[in-house]
């Protein structure tokens, strides 16, 4: 018997490759495709196709969007493989900044003075040569904040970021901080104050400072002693006000403070009737006949005139009391 084999079977793709994205080199903007070229398998024998049009395997491309078609035809059939290539940039640029004259990293801080009488400070950076991309010959730069403009006191961080016309970006961020150092500038004055009914008195900021002065603002006005009584009367004080502003400067003044009391005690007296001893004698005191006196302060002082009786005095006497303050004011 003869038996004659024939092969019935329609060719198929056996292996068409996938779409692909390719990175360009980081140095020269290119990349190179490698793929598997397609075949078809007839039922008998994998053969390959024939290419038609769109890169090659091996090529060496620059970015963009391409298309590779293959195909094979047999028996009046056509069978075609077809897939996408991309190729990007994804590189994005690099560049050094120089920030008031030295170059700085990410994250650092360039520190400034505040300029004379002023509470702020111009800085100035630059971008050193041109960015360098491996694709872009020109890329954009922008930066938040401009150079040369004017900074007030604290940190202002400043990001500058170089972009390719492929959209990568890099950005380096640094920090601008601008110090105030000098103090502010402060004059005072002596002061006389007088006790008060309740026997204080109080000196405020304002009542000794005759200028202050600072170009970022006052912060604080501080006074050493701010509240006297009588104790400080008859005596000098010195006293110090220290004056802060925001940049924790500070400038200590010295003045001295009077303390006055104009304000005379009251005596009050009482009658008394008292009892000699057995030796015929009796003492009294000054609060023996204190009816209630009273003065603005504590500091004060009684006396009587007479302190002492015997018998020679029975009956009624005639005593005098006299309250006198620290500051020589005194009643009877």
């Amino acid at each position: 018997a003869n038996v004659f084999v024939q092969e019935v079977a329609n060719p198929t793709v056996a292996s068409c490759p996938a779409s692909q994205t390719l990175a360009v080199d980081d140095n020269n903007c290119k990349a190179v495709l490698t793929y598997a070229p397609p075949r078809v398998v007839t039922g008998c024998e994998t053969l390959d196709m024939t290419w038609v049009s769109g890169p090659k395997s091996g090529d060496t491309l620059d970015p963009g969007n391409y298309t590779v078609k293959y195909s094979y035809t047999a028996n009046g059939g056509t069978l075609t493989c077809q897939f996408a290539v991309t190729v990007e940039d994804q590189t994005a640029p690099t560049f050094a900044v120089v920030a008031e004259g030295k170059e700085v990293s990410e994250g650092d801080t360039v520190k400034i003075e505040t300029a004379d009488g002023m509470c702020s400070a111009p800085a100035s950076w630059e971008v050193v040569g041109d960015p360098e991309d491996n694709c872009d010959d020109d890329p954009a730069v922008s930066a938040s904040h401009a150079s040369g403009g004017v900074f007030a006191v604290g940190c202002t961080q400043v990001t500058v970021t170089a972009t390719d016309d492929a959209g990568n970006a890099s950005s380096l961020s640094f920090q601008i901080c601008v110090s105030d150092d000098e103090k502010p500038l402060a004059t005072c004055q002596d002061v006389t104050v007088s006790l008060d009914d309740e026997g204080q008195a109080t000196v405020a900021p304002l009542d000794v400072l005759t200028l202050v002065q600072d170009d970022c603002g006052i912060d604080g006005l501080d006074l050493s002693q701010s509240t006297f009584t009588c104790a400080d009367l008859g005596e000098v004080n010195p006293d110090t006000i220290t004056v802060s502003d925001a940049g924790g400067n500070a400038t200590v003044c010295t003045f001295n403070v009077t303390v006055l009391d104009e304000i005379a005690p009251v005596a009050e007296c009482k009658d008394i009737t008292v009892y000699v001893d057995a030796a015929g004698d009796v003492l009294i005191t000054a609060d023996d006949v204190d009816g209630g006196s009273n003065d603005n302060t504590e500091c004060y002082a009684m006396s009587i005139d007479v302190d002492a009786f015997t018998c020679d005095a029975l009956g009624d006497n005639s005593v005098e009391l006299t309250i006198t303050d620290d500051a020589g004011l005194s009643d009877n």
